[in-house]
């Protein structure tokens, strides 16, 4: 179904072109029912239809943008039905996490699903002075207790790169 979202977004873009390009290079010979049309009024007309084509195309596109995103959910099972979690939304709360933790030191957040559960892989740049197997250990435990209590889902396990160290002066 997300596919047939992605062609009909496509064909209406190839739509919005094609008239925007109708409208660009309009003839004035072009006649409509029998009289010729102004060339400022074909040309508004054909600018208009370009203009709908392409919020039509946007809304398709968002559409299958949305449908895609729900498609790699993660699941959980609830008495009253499945609650679906983004991997955007677990993401923004591990960037959250790492932020109070961590402050203004940069750090990048990916996610690897594992069957049911998750890992996660922080890569990151720790202050000069911070000891790593201490912080580290101190983050891999805060993000998998809070990400799990926050959101139900268990992590697997987390990954923390250190890729440098940032000099504070």
């Amino acid at each position: 179904m997300t596919f047939v979202l992605w062609l009909e977004a496509l064909l209406l873009l190839a739509c919005a072109a094609l008239s925007a390009l109708g409208a660009s290079l309009y003839l004035p010979e072009v006649v409509v029912g029998g009289s010729a049309a102004s060339p400022l009024t074909v040309r508004v007309g054909l600018g208009v239809l370009a203009a709908v084509f392409l919020v039509a195309s946007g809304i398709c596109m968002a559409v299958a943008v949305r449908r895609a995103g729900l498609a790699q959910a993660l699941a959980l099972s609830a008495p009253k039905g499945l609650i679906f979690i983004t991997p955007r939304t677990v993401s923004q709360l591990v960037v959250g996490l790492l932020a109070e933790e961590l402050g203004e030191t940069p750090f990048q957040v990916a996610l690897l699903p594992k069957g049911k559960a998750l890992a996660l892989r922080v890569s990151l740049r720790l202050p000069a002075e911070a000891s790593i197997p201490s912080l580290a250990e101190r983050l891999q435990e805060v993000l998998s207790t809070e990400v799990a209590r926050r959101t139900g889902l268990e992590v697997q396990e987390v990954q923390v790169l250190v890729n440098g160290a940032t000099l504070r002066g």
